[in-house]
């Protein structure tokens, strides 16, 4: 399955839309100094190439997480814990 946005074609695998660098979006929201700190000593400590690499990742893990929260098992899993 693919789709288009402007001239670019983005492929999906396991409902998972893998993207290029140059179909990437700028995305702006508010963090806490005290995560964003230690996202930055992560960072100095050479865990993640840059604040990006580590967002990227992050939200990466938490999609192939939570891909499947749609399924009622899943959901009622999720209440136990």
């Amino acid at each position: 399955m693919s789709y288009k946005k402007g001239r670019r074609t983005r492929k999906v695998r396991n409902n998972l839309k893998l993207v290029n660098k140059e179909s990437s979006c700028i995305v702006s929201f508010h963090i806490p100094t005290a995560l964003l700190d230690a996202i930055d000593q992560l960072v100095e400590q050479g865990v993640f190439k840059n604040r990006s690499d580590f967002f990227r990742i992050a939200l990466h893990m938490l999609v192939i997480k939570y891909k499947d929260f749609s399924n009622p098992y899943n959901k009622m899993m999720t209440t136990i814990r």
